[in-house]
């Protein structure tokens, strides 16, 4: 979904059967420890990696272990509700941020 809105946000039109095909790997999901008080985890970071193949007229390029280029972090204080929910948030930016980062590669690759 990330990826989907990312290309609509940057003019890039989406059509099933297109000239360009994507497969997504998710390689590594995992929380990280930020800010812990009296052992209690106050924040959280999202560490994530992705491979990625694109396929264009037989020819594939692989972009291995894409990951974003800022840290994403969330609070974990709270409710264990409010907790989820901002768990969810940072799973959504790190999505949009592993998508802006694969457009940035795909301009730079197929844009001449």
């Amino acid at each position: 979904m990330a990826l989907s809105k990312e290309f609509i946000r940057h003019g890039i039109n989406i059509v099933p059967r297109g000239d360009i095909e994507l497969d997504t790997a998710i390689i590594k999901f995992d929380l990280g420890e930020i800010a812990v008080v009296d052992e209690r985890v106050k924040e959280q970071s999202i560490i994530m990696r992705v491979d990625i193949k694109v396929m264009r007229r037989g020819e594939t390029t692989e972009f291995l272990s894409v990951e974003p280029p800022i840290q994403i972090t969330f609070p974990s204080a709270g409710s264990v509700n409010e907790a989820v929910i901002q768990k969810q948030k940072a799973i959504e930016k790190a999505c949009a941020e592993i998508a802006r980062e694969l457009i940035g590669r795909l301009i730079i690759r197929y844009v001449q």
